[in-house]
């Protein structure tokens, strides 16, 4: 009970056998309680041959108890002289202490327990073994207590004891300690002097390379600068040189189709249709290709923007049918205002809702729905549609140049106008991002500084900021 609730660590049993009594050392209840105690105390066990009793208070405990002596004591298995005291010499591995207990009564029931004090904190119970093993005793002095507990439970309370001294490597001793710190401190020392004198190389070096950088950084700024001027007078001679031949393809193609549409048969006027179609498409091409070049190139002029005036002209532009702008239901919320460049923003506003408008042409019921809120000092915008979507597995491709996720047999464009709305974006320090599903629709959000105090751009005359 007393190590049920925790008041002992162990518990010490007594083994008795047919020399104590027993008829028979099986000891079985089957379908009755393996033992019993009595209201007096005593202890009942059904056996093979009939029920033994033991009463407990009539034990006899008063034998003598086994005297304890240790007989051998072997460092690395070499036998050493067993005094008061043993020197175990520096470097030894394995101890081995050997004792017993000269016992008539019971031999083989006496056990042993050891404790080998400044190494063992408790009782190491040994059992009937009678040697003790250690390994690798760090330098020290110890010492090596035993005791035997007879066949009734009772231990020898004296015990024998014997002193070890573990001597020390020169690696272990104090010495050995005190010249390994000098060794560090005076390793610390050169690699800091050696750290300094690469740091004073390192700085130098910094110094030629900051020089030789600024010269590098000069003459490929004028390199690019002279380029960008070049790359600029290409863009508009490319420009003017295609428009030329593109408006003789449409005006002459205008002209056949006025003047000669009845020498045609259908097959011809659709072959001069797609003539048509082809030139008009290559001239939005040209000129989505120049604002993709002057956005990237274009001073920005910040002002205060008026972001629902904005979205408000631009579905506007987008929706220059009047039957197309009244089967969709737009629906613009409160926009709050941004800082940027009009005209650039403007762009935005118009891409992201033509492409809204497009991409809604095939669904019976189009809605176009803008929106916006103010989160961590920037104001973030969205355009959501109900149209084709788009799979988000080909999301990264959707602000990137020429980049298409429909035919332009499904839905006409150039591939630039996301393009376009991604750099613009960037420029004034703000993200863009769109999520998608095929058949449900899509929604782009983008965002840009909150707009200081001040005069709104982009608004109606004589309009100010709320």
């Amino acid at each position: 009970m007393a190590f049920a609730a925790g008041r002992v660590r162990s518990v010490t049993s007594v083994s008795y056998g047919l020399r104590d009594g027993l008829r028979t050392v099986e000891c079985n209840g089957g379908f009755t309680p393996s033992a019993w105690r009595g209201s007096d105390g005593r202890l009942w066990f059904p056996t093979g041959r009939g029920l033994s009793v033991v009463d407990p208070a009539r034990l006899d405990r008063g034998g003598v108890r086994p005297l304890v002596r240790i007989e051998a004591v072997l460092v690395d298995g070499r036998p050493v002289e067993v005094g008061k005291s043993v020197a175990v010499g520096a470097g030894s591995r394995n101890l081995e202490i050997r004792f017993t207990a000269p016992s008539f009564e019971a031999p083989r029931s006496v056990r042993f327990r050891y404790r080998l004090g400044g190494f063992d904190e408790e009782w190491v119970e040994a059992g009937t073994r009678r040697a003790a093993y250690f390994t690798n005793l760090p330098p020290g002095r110890y010492t090596f207590r035993v005791g035997a507990q007879d066949a009734e439970g009772g231990w020898n309370g004296q015990g024998a004891a014997i002193d070890l001294t573990v001597a020390a490597r020169f690696r272990q001793t104090a010495t050995f300690y005190s010249l390994c710190l000098a060794c560090l401190a005076a390793a610390a020392f050169a690699a800091h002097r050696l750290r300094l004198r690469k740091g004073e190389q390192r700085e130098r070096d910094h110094v030629r390379a900051q020089a030789n950088l600024e010269d590098l950084v000069a003459e490929r700024t004028s390199q690019l600068k002279a380029a960008n001027e070049e790359l600029e007078a290409f863009a508009f001679s490319v420009s003017h040189d295609l428009r030329a031949p593109l408006r003789a393809i449409e005006g002459f193609s205008a002209m056949v189709v006025k003047n000669h549409s009845g020498s045609l048969d259908s097959e011809g006027q659709r072959l001069l249709g797609v003539v048509r179609e082809n030139a008009r498409r290559m001239s939005r091409l040209i000129d989505d290709l120049l604002n993709l070049s002057r956005t990237g190139r274009a001073e920005i002029h910040r002002g205060r923007l008026d972001m629902e005036a904005m979205a408000r002209a631009a579905f506007a532009e987008a929706t220059l049918d009047p039957a197309v702008r009244a089967r969709i239901d737009f629906r613009l919320g409160e926009l709050p205002g941004a800082e940027g460049d009009a005209s650039l923003v403007r762009q935005v506003w118009i891409n992201l809702l033509t492409n809204a408008v497009k991409f809604t042409g095939r669904t019976e019921r189009p809605v176009v729905e803008v929106s916006g809120a103010v989160e961590g000092g920037f104001a973030r915008y969205q355009v959501r549609d109900n149209g084709a979507g788009f799979d988000m597995t080909y999301s990264g491709k959707l602000f990137g140049a020429f980049q298409r996720l429909h035919g332009v047999t499904e839905f006409e464009g150039t591939g630039i106008g996301l393009a376009l709305v991604g750099r613009i974006v960037k420029r004034h320090g703000g993200r863009v991002s769109a999520r998608g599903e095929v058949g449900t629709g899509a929604t782009f959000t983008f965002e840009l500084p909150v707009a200081p105090p001040g005069p709104e751009a982009g608004a109606p005359p004589g309009r100010e900021a709320k």
